[in-house]
Protein backbone atom coordinates (compact mmCIF):
# COMPACT_ATOMS: atom_id res chain seq x y z
CA UNK A 1 0.00 0.00 0.00
CA UNK A 2 1.66 3.53 -1.00
CA UNK A 3 2.03 5.86 1.54
CA UNK A 4 -0.32 8.70 -0.82
CA UNK A 5 -2.95 5.68 0.02
CA UNK A 6 -3.01 5.95 3.43
CA UNK A 7 -2.49 9.54 4.29
CA UNK A 8 -4.22 10.93 0.43
CA UNK A 9 -0.65 12.64 -0.06
CA UNK A 10 1.71 12.63 -2.30
CA UNK A 11 5.52 11.79 -1.90
CA UNK A 12 6.34 15.03 -2.01
CA UNK A 13 9.36 16.74 -0.09
CA UNK A 14 6.59 19.39 1.19
CA UNK A 15 3.93 16.98 1.72
CA UNK A 16 6.21 14.44 3.70
CA UNK A 17 8.00 17.49 5.93
CA UNK A 18 4.20 18.38 7.18
CA UNK A 19 4.09 14.58 8.11
CA UNK A 20 6.97 15.81 10.18
CA UNK A 21 5.53 18.52 11.68
CA UNK A 22 2.63 16.94 12.90
CA UNK A 23 3.84 13.99 14.70
CA UNK A 24 6.89 16.06 15.72
CA UNK A 25 4.02 18.07 17.27
CA UNK A 26 1.93 15.24 18.67
CA UNK A 27 5.40 13.86 20.46
CA UNK A 28 5.70 17.19 22.62
CA UNK A 29 1.90 16.27 23.48
CA UNK A 30 2.20 12.98 24.52
CA UNK A 31 5.74 13.81 26.46
CA UNK A 32 3.15 16.38 28.40
CA UNK A 33 1.09 14.11 28.88
CA UNK A 34 3.04 12.15 30.70
CA UNK A 35 4.85 14.31 32.77
CA UNK A 36 1.43 15.57 34.01
CA UNK A 37 1.02 11.64 35.04
CA UNK A 38 4.23 11.56 36.82
CA UNK A 39 3.66 15.18 38.43
CA UNK A 40 1.24 17.54 37.46
CA UNK A 41 2.84 20.46 39.15
CA UNK A 42 5.54 19.96 36.39
CA UNK A 43 3.24 20.23 33.40
CA UNK A 44 4.33 24.47 32.63
CA UNK A 45 8.12 23.45 32.88
CA UNK A 46 8.22 20.55 30.40
CA UNK A 47 6.39 23.09 28.07
CA UNK A 48 8.76 25.75 28.78
CA UNK A 49 11.38 22.84 27.98
CA UNK A 50 9.73 21.75 24.99
CA UNK A 51 8.75 24.87 23.14
CA UNK A 52 12.17 26.18 23.80
CA UNK A 53 13.69 22.71 21.98
CA UNK A 54 11.60 23.44 19.20
CA UNK A 55 13.40 26.48 18.20
CA UNK A 56 16.65 24.86 18.02
CA UNK A 57 15.09 21.56 16.46
CA UNK A 58 15.42 22.12 12.19
CA UNK A 59 14.79 18.62 11.73
CA UNK A 60 11.29 19.47 12.12
CA UNK A 61 11.11 20.16 8.45
CA UNK A 62 13.07 17.20 7.32
CA UNK A 63 11.05 13.82 6.86
CA UNK A 64 13.27 11.46 8.35
CA UNK A 65 13.12 8.10 10.12
CA UNK A 66 14.63 9.50 13.44
CA UNK A 67 12.08 12.13 13.70
CA UNK A 68 8.97 9.94 12.56
CA UNK A 69 10.44 7.22 15.22
CA UNK A 70 10.33 10.01 17.71
CA UNK A 71 6.75 10.26 17.79
CA UNK A 72 5.87 6.70 18.19
CA UNK A 73 8.46 6.55 21.34
CA UNK A 74 6.79 9.51 23.01
CA UNK A 75 3.64 7.25 22.50
CA UNK A 76 4.17 4.48 23.77
CA UNK A 77 5.60 5.97 26.82
CA UNK A 78 2.55 7.42 27.36
CA UNK A 79 0.87 4.12 27.37
CA UNK A 80 3.08 2.31 29.46
CA UNK A 81 2.77 5.13 32.13
CA UNK A 82 -0.59 5.45 31.67
CA UNK A 83 -0.81 1.49 31.63
CA UNK A 84 0.80 1.44 35.69
CA UNK A 85 -1.36 4.31 36.73
CA UNK A 86 -4.87 2.93 36.05
CA UNK A 87 -6.24 0.78 38.25
CA UNK A 88 -8.65 -1.41 36.33
CA UNK A 89 -7.86 -4.76 34.64
CA UNK A 90 -9.25 -4.51 31.61
CA UNK A 91 -7.48 -0.85 31.12
CA UNK A 92 -4.03 -2.19 31.99
CA UNK A 93 -4.72 -4.82 29.32
CA UNK A 94 -5.91 -2.99 26.78
CA UNK A 95 -3.27 -0.75 27.16
CA UNK A 96 -0.77 -3.08 26.84
CA UNK A 97 -1.80 -4.17 23.77
CA UNK A 98 -1.35 -0.68 22.38
CA UNK A 99 1.86 -1.08 24.01
CA UNK A 100 3.34 -3.91 22.19
CA UNK A 101 1.58 -2.58 18.59
CA UNK A 102 3.09 1.09 18.94
CA UNK A 103 6.30 0.30 19.97
CA UNK A 104 6.66 -2.54 16.88
CA UNK A 105 5.75 0.40 14.80
CA UNK A 106 8.84 2.61 16.47
CA UNK A 107 11.23 -0.20 16.01
CA UNK A 108 10.02 -0.60 12.22
CA UNK A 109 10.66 2.69 11.18
CA UNK A 110 13.82 3.02 13.71
CA UNK A 111 15.27 -0.28 15.38
CA UNK A 112 17.01 1.63 18.08
CA UNK A 113 13.73 3.12 18.69
CA UNK A 114 13.26 -0.16 20.73
CA UNK A 115 16.01 0.56 22.96
CA UNK A 116 13.41 2.51 25.76
CA UNK A 117 10.78 -0.55 25.09
CA UNK A 118 13.42 -3.01 26.33
CA UNK A 119 13.42 -0.54 29.64
CA UNK A 120 9.85 -1.17 29.76
CA UNK A 121 9.97 -4.94 29.85
CA UNK A 122 13.58 -4.72 31.95
CA UNK A 123 11.41 -2.77 34.26
CA UNK A 124 8.76 -4.91 34.84
CA UNK A 125 10.92 -7.91 34.74
CA UNK A 126 12.61 -6.46 38.11
CA UNK A 127 9.93 -4.74 39.70
CA UNK A 128 8.97 -6.34 43.27
CA UNK A 129 5.14 -5.70 43.81
CA UNK A 130 2.43 -7.27 41.59
CA UNK A 131 4.51 -9.88 40.25
CA UNK A 132 1.65 -12.11 39.05
CA UNK A 133 -0.02 -8.99 37.59
CA UNK A 134 3.37 -7.83 36.19
CA UNK A 135 3.85 -11.27 34.28
CA UNK A 136 -0.07 -10.88 32.85
CA UNK A 137 0.86 -7.91 31.47
CA UNK A 138 4.14 -8.20 29.92
CA UNK A 139 3.07 -11.09 28.51
CA UNK A 140 0.59 -9.29 26.76
CA UNK A 141 2.57 -6.89 25.64
CA UNK A 142 5.27 -8.67 23.98
CA UNK A 143 2.66 -11.26 22.39
CA UNK A 144 1.30 -8.07 20.83
CA UNK A 145 4.43 -6.73 19.71
CA UNK A 146 5.89 -9.79 18.37
CA UNK A 147 2.56 -10.56 16.06
CA UNK A 148 2.36 -6.57 14.82
CA UNK A 149 6.73 -7.02 13.83
CA UNK A 150 5.81 -10.31 12.50
CA UNK A 151 2.94 -8.82 10.46
CA UNK A 152 5.05 -5.59 9.48
CA UNK A 153 7.16 -7.60 8.04
CA UNK A 154 4.79 -9.90 5.91
CA UNK A 155 3.29 -6.26 4.35
CA UNK A 156 7.22 -5.42 3.61
CA UNK A 157 7.87 -8.24 1.72
CA UNK A 158 4.14 -8.76 -0.12
CA UNK A 159 4.62 -4.83 -1.95
CA UNK A 160 5.29 -4.04 -5.16
CA UNK A 161 5.46 -0.31 -4.24
CA UNK A 162 9.31 -0.66 -3.74
CA UNK A 163 11.82 -3.81 -5.18
CA UNK A 164 13.40 -5.32 -2.02
CA UNK A 165 16.30 -7.53 -2.41
CA UNK A 166 16.45 -9.70 0.94
CA UNK A 167 19.90 -10.96 0.03
CA UNK A 168 21.69 -7.56 0.10
CA UNK A 169 20.65 -6.98 3.30
CA UNK A 170 23.23 -5.77 6.00
CA UNK A 171 24.24 -8.17 8.77
CA UNK A 172 24.03 -7.04 12.70
CA UNK A 173 27.74 -7.37 12.83
CA UNK A 174 27.99 -4.90 10.09
CA UNK A 175 26.90 -1.81 12.13
CA UNK A 176 28.85 -2.99 15.35
CA UNK A 177 32.09 -2.99 13.22
CA UNK A 178 30.98 0.32 11.42
CA UNK A 179 30.35 1.47 15.35
CA UNK A 180 34.41 0.92 16.08
CA UNK A 181 36.31 2.72 13.24
CA UNK A 182 36.52 6.20 12.56
CA UNK A 183 34.30 8.61 14.80
CA UNK A 184 31.58 5.80 15.25
CA UNK A 185 29.92 6.03 12.29
CA UNK A 186 28.71 5.68 8.53
CA UNK A 187 32.03 3.97 6.78
CA UNK A 188 31.90 4.39 2.88
CA UNK A 189 34.91 1.83 2.76
CA UNK A 190 32.63 -0.96 4.53
CA UNK A 191 29.48 0.21 2.73
CA UNK A 192 30.87 -1.07 -0.40
CA UNK A 193 32.57 -4.10 0.81
CA UNK A 194 29.12 -4.92 2.09
CA UNK A 195 27.85 -4.35 -1.70
CA UNK A 196 30.90 -6.50 -2.93
CA UNK A 197 30.35 -9.91 -1.07
CA UNK A 198 28.03 -12.63 -2.94
CA UNK A 199 25.71 -13.81 0.29
CA UNK A 200 25.18 -12.83 4.44
CA UNK A 201 28.07 -15.64 5.42
CA UNK A 202 30.75 -13.32 3.45
CA UNK A 203 29.29 -10.46 5.12
CA UNK A 204 29.05 -11.46 8.22
CA UNK A 205 32.71 -13.13 7.99
CA UNK A 206 34.18 -9.83 6.61
CA UNK A 207 32.53 -8.14 9.57
CA UNK A 208 33.92 -9.78 11.69
CA UNK A 209 37.45 -9.94 10.82
CA UNK A 210 37.29 -6.38 11.21
CA UNK A 211 36.07 -6.49 14.24
CA UNK A 212 38.33 -8.94 15.93
CA UNK A 213 41.35 -6.77 14.11
CA UNK A 214 40.51 -3.42 15.73
CA UNK A 215 40.14 -5.24 18.96
CA UNK A 216 43.62 -6.81 18.70
CA UNK A 217 44.86 -3.20 17.76
CA UNK A 218 43.92 -1.28 20.43
CA UNK A 219 43.35 -3.90 23.34
CA UNK A 220 40.91 -3.61 26.18
CA UNK A 221 42.52 -0.49 27.65
CA UNK A 222 42.50 1.35 24.63
CA UNK A 223 38.98 0.31 23.98
CA UNK A 224 37.95 2.04 27.15
CA UNK A 225 39.51 4.93 25.59
CA UNK A 226 37.77 4.65 22.30
CA UNK A 227 34.38 4.36 24.07
CA UNK A 228 34.70 7.87 25.76
CA UNK A 229 35.49 8.89 22.62
CA UNK A 230 32.83 7.44 21.00
CA UNK A 231 30.33 8.93 23.86
CA UNK A 232 31.39 12.66 23.35
CA UNK A 233 30.70 12.25 19.43
CA UNK A 234 27.70 10.51 20.57
CA UNK A 235 26.08 13.22 22.68
CA UNK A 236 28.29 16.42 22.13
CA UNK A 237 26.79 18.40 19.79
CA UNK A 238 23.67 20.66 21.06
CA UNK A 239 22.37 20.67 17.16
CA UNK A 240 22.12 17.26 16.87
CA UNK A 241 24.14 17.07 14.07
CA UNK A 242 22.67 19.49 11.79
CA UNK A 243 25.72 20.62 10.35
CA UNK A 244 27.87 17.51 10.84
CA UNK A 245 25.14 15.09 8.79
CA UNK A 246 25.47 15.96 5.26
CA UNK A 247 23.87 19.03 3.59
CA UNK A 248 20.17 18.86 4.60
CA UNK A 249 19.11 22.28 3.29
CA UNK A 250 21.53 23.64 0.95
CA UNK A 251 19.07 25.60 -0.63
CA UNK A 252 19.88 29.95 -0.93
CA UNK A 253 17.85 31.04 2.10
CA UNK A 254 15.43 33.76 0.95
CA UNK A 255 14.31 35.01 4.36
CA UNK A 256 15.43 35.97 7.73
CA UNK A 257 14.02 32.37 9.64
CA UNK A 258 16.25 30.50 6.61
CA UNK A 259 19.07 32.54 6.80
CA UNK A 260 19.09 31.12 10.66
CA UNK A 261 18.16 27.56 10.32
CA UNK A 262 19.77 26.40 6.94
CA UNK A 263 23.28 25.37 6.65
CA UNK A 264 24.23 28.02 4.07
CA UNK A 265 22.51 30.41 6.49
CA UNK A 266 23.98 34.14 7.29
CA UNK A 267 23.44 32.89 11.31
CA UNK A 268 23.60 29.59 11.16
CA UNK A 269 26.80 29.89 13.70
CA UNK A 270 24.39 31.79 15.67
CA UNK A 271 21.88 29.42 15.78
CA UNK A 272 24.63 26.27 16.57
CA UNK A 273 25.72 28.60 19.63
CA UNK A 274 21.68 28.67 21.07
CA UNK A 275 21.23 25.09 20.42
CA UNK A 276 24.19 24.03 22.46
CA UNK A 277 23.35 27.08 25.50
CA UNK A 278 19.80 24.75 25.01
CA UNK A 279 21.60 21.32 25.16
CA UNK A 280 23.71 22.13 28.22
CA UNK A 281 20.65 23.54 30.18
CA UNK A 282 18.47 20.51 29.48
CA UNK A 283 21.54 17.85 30.63
CA UNK A 284 22.28 20.35 33.97
CA UNK A 285 18.38 19.62 34.58
CA UNK A 286 18.98 15.69 34.42
CA UNK A 287 22.60 15.92 35.71
CA UNK A 288 22.02 17.78 38.92
CA UNK A 289 19.20 16.03 39.74
CA UNK A 290 20.47 12.92 40.73
CA UNK A 291 19.04 13.36 44.04
CA UNK A 292 15.33 12.20 42.59
CA UNK A 293 15.10 8.64 43.28
CA UNK A 294 11.09 8.01 42.82
CA UNK A 295 10.58 5.31 39.94
CA UNK A 296 9.61 7.41 37.24
CA UNK A 297 12.76 9.26 37.33
CA UNK A 298 14.54 5.71 37.62
CA UNK A 299 12.60 4.51 34.63
CA UNK A 300 13.48 6.95 32.61
CA UNK A 301 17.63 7.12 33.39
CA UNK A 302 17.15 3.29 32.52
CA UNK A 303 15.62 4.27 29.78
CA UNK A 304 18.43 6.83 28.74
CA UNK A 305 21.49 4.29 30.15
CA UNK A 306 20.18 1.80 27.35
CA UNK A 307 20.34 4.44 24.75
CA UNK A 308 23.43 5.49 25.53
CA UNK A 309 24.78 1.77 25.50
CA UNK A 310 23.05 1.07 21.97
CA UNK A 311 25.10 3.88 20.67
CA UNK A 312 28.28 2.51 22.08
CA UNK A 313 28.29 -0.81 20.47
CA UNK A 314 26.65 0.06 17.28
CA UNK A 315 26.65 3.05 14.38
CA UNK A 316 27.03 6.11 16.11
CA UNK A 317 29.25 9.05 16.33
CA UNK A 318 26.62 11.85 15.92
CA UNK A 319 24.42 13.21 18.03
CA UNK A 320 21.28 12.96 15.44
CA UNK A 321 20.98 9.62 16.79
CA UNK A 322 19.47 10.59 20.00
CA UNK A 323 16.57 11.97 18.31
CA UNK A 324 14.76 8.90 18.98
CA UNK A 325 15.43 9.14 22.39
CA UNK A 326 14.54 12.94 23.01
CA UNK A 327 11.08 11.93 24.60
CA UNK A 328 13.25 10.38 27.63
CA UNK A 329 15.58 13.65 27.43
CA UNK A 330 12.56 15.52 27.93
CA UNK A 331 10.61 14.18 30.56
CA UNK A 332 13.90 12.92 32.42
CA UNK A 333 14.68 16.63 32.65
CA UNK A 334 11.39 18.12 33.65
CA UNK A 335 11.07 15.61 36.66
CA UNK A 336 14.14 16.91 37.66
CA UNK A 337 13.51 20.51 37.60
CA UNK A 338 12.29 20.86 41.09
CA UNK A 339 15.54 19.16 42.58
CA UNK A 340 18.09 21.12 40.17
CA UNK A 341 16.41 24.36 41.00
CA UNK A 342 17.05 23.79 44.61
CA UNK A 343 20.22 22.38 43.94
CA UNK A 344 20.99 26.01 42.27
CA UNK A 345 18.93 28.07 44.91
CA UNK A 346 21.47 26.82 47.67
CA UNK A 347 24.81 27.02 45.29
CA UNK A 348 23.71 30.86 44.74
CA UNK A 349 22.77 31.12 48.10
CA UNK A 350 26.58 30.23 49.82
CA UNK A 351 27.82 32.03 47.18
CA UNK A 352 25.66 35.10 48.44
CA UNK A 353 26.80 34.22 51.91
CA UNK A 354 30.50 34.40 51.55
CA UNK A 355 30.37 37.28 49.50
CA UNK A 356 28.10 38.68 52.56
CA UNK A 357 31.18 37.68 54.94
CA UNK A 358 34.26 39.00 52.74
CA UNK A 359 32.20 42.18 52.64
CA UNK A 360 31.73 42.48 56.41
CA UNK A 361 35.58 40.99 57.40
CA UNK A 362 36.74 43.93 54.69
CA UNK A 363 34.82 46.57 56.48
CA UNK A 364 36.07 45.39 60.33
CA UNK A 365 39.48 45.31 58.61
CA UNK A 366 39.49 48.99 57.48
CA UNK A 367 38.30 50.19 60.61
Amino acid sequence: MKLRDIFGLGLSWQNLGLLTLILVDLAVVFNTLTVAMLNKKLVLHSTYIQLTGLLVFPYIIVPYTDTWSMFFVALYLFIFVLANKTEKLYLKIILTLFLGITAAFACFIKPSAVIPFIAIVIWWLISTDKMFLRIILLTFTLLTFIGTTYTLSNKVSEQNYITITPNKSKPLLHFISIGMEGTGGYSLEQDQAMMRAKNMHERNEYSLKRIDKNLKQIGPVGYIKWLLFKQKNNTADGSLGWMADGNLAEATPKNWIQNIYYTTGKYIKDFQFVAQLWWIALLTFIFLGFKNKTSGVQFFRLALLGGFIFLLIFEGGRSRYLIQFMPCFIILASLCYPNTSSLLKGFLQVIKNNITYLKKADQISQK
